[in-house]
Parts: C-alpha cells; sequence; structure tokens
C-alpha cells in the first residue's frame, strides 16, 4: 500500500476516513497528481457505496488517467446513488463522450451522452456549464444521434437569457463549429464592448485568436483580461505561450508557465501536459535542452499520447 495512504489510514479517526480521505484526494487531484489521487480514494472500496463524491472523483481521476470504462463506471456508480444530482450527470455524459473519442463504440455512447446531458438540464435547468455542453453537442453531433443546428441555437437563445454576456460567447460558439470566423470574432469583440469589466469576455475573445493562431491580438486580450482578474489560468496560459509564439519575452513566458505547474489547475484551467509542453518548448528555444527534455517527459506523464511532445523529445535527446 502506498505510505500516503496507510498513513492516512493511520491518523484519521475511523469515523471519518471517508472524508479526510476525500479532501486530500481532492488537494492531490488539483495539483494533478492523479494517480495519486485515485489510488487514495481506492482505499475506501466497497465501504464506500454510500458516498457518490467519492464515486464522482474517482470517475474524474480515471478520466484524467485516460481509463474510460472504468470513468463511466464510477460515474454511473454516483448516479445510481443520486439520481438527481446535475453534476454527476453532467460528468458521466462527459465521460461517455471521452470514450465515445476513444473507442470503437462511439455511436451508442453518443446517444448515451445527450441523454445524461438534457437529464442535467432538467434537473438544474439555469446552470450555464450545463447549457454549454448541450448546446456543444447539438453544434456538433450529426441529426442520427440527436445533434441540430436549430437545437444548438435554442439552446444559444436560452443561455443569452440566462446571462446576457455569456450569449455572445454561445453565438460565436456556433458560428466557430461553422467555420464562420468572422462572425464568430464579431461576437467575442461585442462582448468585450458591451461587458468591458468582465473577464470572461476578454479571455474568450483571447482563446479565439489563440485557436486561429492570431498571437498578437490574444496577446493583447489576454492582457487585458489579467488586468480585470490577474488569477485566470486560462488567460495566463494564453499569455505566456502567445509571448513564446511572438518571440517575446521568455523569460516572463517560462516564469508563468513555472508557476502553473506548481498550482491547482480545475476544470476551466489549461491541462497540466499543455503547460509541462509550452514550457519544453520555451526551455528548448532558450537553449536549455535538458530542462527541455525534463519538461517534455513531463507532459507524456500527463499524457503519454501527446505527439508534439513526442516529436520534440527525438530532438533534444
Amino acid at each position: 500500500m502506498n505510505s500516503l495512504v496507510l498513513l492516512l489510514l493511520m491518523v484519521l479517526p475511523f469515523g471519518s476516513q471517508p472524508e479526510g480521505i476525500l479532501d486530500r484526494a481532492i488537494e492531490l487531484f488539483g495539483n494533478g497528481e492523479y494517480g495519486k489521487a485515485n489510488d487514495l480514494l481506492s482505499t475506501t472500496g466497497d465501504s464506500a457505496n454510500d458516498s457518490a463524491e467519492i464515486k464522482f472523483w474517482l470517475g474524474k481521476s480515471f478520466l484524467k488517467l485516460r481509463k474510460w470504462d472504468k470513468a463511466v463506471s464510477e460515474f454511473e456508480k454516483a448516479v445510481k446513488i443520486e439520481p438527481s444530482n446535475a453534476r454527476y450527470r453532467l460528468w458521466l455524459g462527459r465521460a461517455y463522450g471521452s470514450r465515445a473519442e476513444n473507442s470503437f463504440i462511439g455511436f451508442t455512447d453518443a446517444r448515451r451522452v445527450i441523454r445524461e446531458f438534457k437529464k442535467a438540464g432538467e434537473l438544474d435547468p439555469e446552470n450555464i456549464s450545463i447549457r454549454f455542453d448541450l448546446l456543444e453537442f447539438y453544434a456538433q453531433a450529426p441529426g442520427i444521434v440527436g445533434g441540430g443546428k436549430d437545437k444548438a441555437w435554442a439552446e444559444a437563445e436560452l443561455i443569452s437569457k440566462l446571462k446576457p454576456v455569456r450569449g455572445y460567447t454561445a453565438r460565436a460558439t456556433i458560428y466557430e463549429r461553422e467555420e464562420r470566423w468572422e462572425l464568430a470574432e464579431k461576437e467575442y469583440t461585442q462582448a468585450t464592448v458591451d461587458y468591458p469589466s468582465d473577464t470572461d469576455a476578454h479571455k474568450d475573445l483571447a482563446q479565439f485568436f489563440f485557436d486561429r493562431k492570431n498571437y498578437k491580438r490574444a496577446l493583447a486580450s489576454a492582457r487585458k483580461a489579467l488586468e480585470l482578474n490577474s488569477t485566470s489560468n486560462q488567460s495566463r496560459y494564453i499569455l505566456a505561450v502567445s509571448l513564446i509564439k511572438l518571440g517575446q519575452d521568455p523569460d516572463k513566458a517560462r516564469e508563468i508557465l513555472l508557476d502553473l505547474t506548481g498550482e491547482p489547475l480545475g476544470d476551466a484551467s489549461p491541462s497540466f501536459e499543455d503547460v509541462y509542453y509550452w514550457l519544453g518548448v520555451c526551455y528548448f528555444v532558450n537553449g536549455e535542452r535538458e530542462k527541455s527534455q525534463d519538461a517534455f517527459e513531463s507532459a507524456l506523464v500527463y499524457n503519454p499520447d501527446y505527439k508534439k511532445a513526442k516529436n520534440y523529445l527525438k530532438i533534444v535527446k
């Protein structure tokens, strides 16, 4: 048994073990130590059948470990325990989606995705995250599994009513899926005009430019977002990578990326594998080959299939 797990089992009072283990596991998960979080949660075994939250976090850790079947199984257990929990339903749908993208049973899982998303939406109809997941599914999935542009636009209208500033992002998202880039840019830009103090509006515009490889404008929008909220991990990440791509201020880029490797990265943050990958690129450009190799290897710990990290490793070794 892992020494950390054994120590926790020894020092926690018996009655509080599941709660203490869960708190520690969530901390480990936030720090990117998904394997340790998974090992710790797994020690609860069948004794935690009444804890949907433990099953939920086991599911999330299995997703990060790219073990799709096990992730689905744990989320299904959480939903079985608490069938009216919209968050569990949402993540079960996401797990089905991840498995669909990485297996031969994608068609069947695609139907399961929309089933869970719709149920989550019924349980928590004003949850913006759920509504965006529904919108993304409708905008991308074929009609045979429940997709449809008309349904996507209906979700965009609902999102706009729930939170007008997010309506711009909703409409832009649909335009992006249709590759109507000018219309998408117009929506993202208008959000920053109508809501100049909204951090997410500037972050979303930065993300749009970043995805379109317009790093100069991504940098400007990320800086504006950070003026409003200096703790936005995604904005910091976009700023750092844009600096690298533009060949500007590599020290600042490295500082940001190093800080991100030592901080909890939540669902709305960049992934650890992406942060380490770009840290490796930063070191490589600066001629620090050994540090570059370490960073690329760290990226592959989080995602063994990360092709760009693998390609760089062939160069630096």
